[in-house]
């Protein structure tokens, strides 16, 4: 996962972009370009947003003989496939430019420490996944599950084929999809003693929801002491559970395990 920093409209034209090589932000005066210090008592939002996606279209009076100087500049820094590709550099940009309004950069300053650009960052289907169950553990318990799964796009994206992914596993129960993923090869769920793997009989009794839903996604964060690591992971991916498993799957998988306390 990316670990890019989240950019500020004053991040994006003092150091991402070449803005601050033209224009002044924080006093009135002229470089290439005019001052844009107090750009929104002037201009609004509609304007701003026109000129940085088409600059040669609206020329600011008197600039006319510098026509084609910002769209080869915003070129040159890959401006125009940054906005395509995130579109919220393009309203942090705006939001930025609208808020100076010629108070010494201030109110501009405030908005850009409220507005962030958030990355692409490029999931791939597993760590999409891993993203999503991550962030509905963090609801309150029975969260609304999404209606799709990930297992035909990850079919689609050829990691495995449909036979082997979606359709074998859709619409099976917590119990099933254990078994079917082998989980029973490793660990006991009929009593407490001990295989590859420890006991799972009870492990709804030591355990809570959020830590079981961890130890399937990132086996080797916590190890139980006297247990090999990297095997529960290196077999859950060499038998393609993480394509193959859906988010649905996956939370019917936790709540089976939650519920197993052991035999009084």
């Amino acid at each position: 996962m990316s670990t890019e920093k989240l950019l500020t409209g004053a991040d994006l034209v003092n150091t991402k972009y070449p803005c601050a090589s033209c224009h002044k932000f924080d006093q009135p005066g002229t470089l290439v370009g005019p001052s844009l210090y107090d750009l929104g008592t002037r201009r609004d939002e509609a304007y701003i947003r026109a000129k940085l996606r088409a600059p040669d279209t609206k020329v600011a009076e008197g600039f006319t003989d510098q026509k084609g100087v910002m769209k080869r500049m915003l070129e040159s820094s890959s401006f125009f496939g940054d906005i395509e590709k995130n579109p919220a550099t393009l309203d942090t940009l705006v939001n930025y430019l609208v808020s100076l309004k010629g108070n010494g950069g201030k109110e501009g300053a405030q908005a850009a420490s409220a507005v962030l650009v958030m990355p692409n960052f490029n999931l791939n289907d597993e760590e999409l996944q891993s993203v999503v169950t991550f962030l509905l553990g963090l609801q309150e318990e029975n969260p609304l599950l999404p209606k799709k799964s990930f297992a035909q796009k990850a079919a689609a994206n050829g990691h495995v084929t449909p036979a082997e992914g979606g359709r074998a596993w859709s619409g099976k129960s917590g119990e099933e999809l254990v078994k079917l993923a082998g989980c029973i090869a490793c660990h006991k769920f009929d009593g407490p003693e001990s295989l590859v793997g420890p006991s799972l009989w009870d492990v709804g009794r030591r355990q809570d929801k959020a830590s079981i839903r961890e130890s399937i996604l990132d086996p080797d964060k916590v190890i139980t002491p006297g247990y090999p690591a990297q095997v529960m992971k290196a077999t859950l991916t060499g038998t393609g559970f993480y394509q193959k498993i859906s988010v649905e799957g996956l939370e019917r998988i936790v709540d089976y395990l939650g519920g197993l306390k052991g035999k009084p």
